[in-house]
């Protein structure tokens, strides 16, 4: 199994060019044709906290849009890939983290640990191959509570959904009950399933994405709420 760790900082959040670091990652990990695990760089709360949005804000726009297209890549990269993929969430994951959640074949989280996407709240629209990606977990209905409404899901309930695989409140049963990702067919049969299973999803064009939710990223009225994320969180 190769292991690949997230996290830019001691929250495990992503930066500009860790985004980009992990999709590279990823690619060169899908060539080893074994199992591939996503697991946090560092232990705490966090498995994943999401993007740096301290350092996103202070970005040229152009920049901004290359750190997310790289964050829709590393999404279709790791939901259509060939080999299987898995996530050991060992704390809260948010934003990014949350997608590499619901895009790997299994994901186990911690008992007490929640999935979330907080743009909503931040006024900010989802990319569409989220939406489907969680469309692709569970009922529509579902999949706009859990976006709309912004609230973190616990590790039992986003289980009962369907969203993630299992959940465990003890790390050694997590280590050792995580992955049951190797299959008993040859890797290439497994790939032709996957891709079979999975057509269909995360096909729309990635610019017109990007467009849309820079349009959002760039209002004045987004600016100054992102600021205020921010500042709120560097104090709390």
């Amino acid at each position: 199994m190769v292991k690949i760790s997230v996290g830019a900082s001691a929250d495990n959040n992503v930066s500009a060019a860790h985004i980009r670091e992990l999709l590279e990652q990823f690619n060169e990990a899908q060539q080893c044709h074994e199992p591939i695990c996503f697991v946090p760089k560092n232990a705490g709360r966090f498995f994943c906290s999401g993007f740096d949005l301290a350092e996103l804000i202070k970005l040229p726009e152009q920049q901004v849009a290359d750190t997310f297209e790289s964050f829709l890549l590393l999404t279709r990269a790791v939901f259509h890939s060939p080999s299987r993929v898995g996530v050991l969430a060992e704390g809260h994951a948010v934003g990014v983290g949350a997608m590499l959640a619901l895009a790997a074949d299994r994901c186990v989280m911690q008992q007490q640990a929640k999935l979330r996407f907080p743009e909503v709240l931040l006024g900010l629209g989802l990319f569409p191959d989220i939406v489907d990606l969680i469309r692709y977990r569970t009922v529509p209905a579902k999949a706009e509570l859990l976006l709309c409404d912004a609230v973190g899901m616990e590790a039992e309930r986003a289980c009962q959904l369907g969203l993630i695989s299992g959940y465990h409140n003890d790390r050694t049963e997590m280590a050792e009950g995580a992955f049951e990702l190797s299959t008993v067919a040859p890797y290439e049969a497994t790939a032709h399933m996957k891709q079979l299973c999975r057509q269909g999803f995360l096909q729309s064009p990635i610019g017109p994405q990007l467009d849309g939710f820079m349009h959002m990223w760039t209002q004045s009225a987004t600016q100054k709420r992102l600021r205020q994320f921010v500042e709120k969180t560097a104090s709390g």
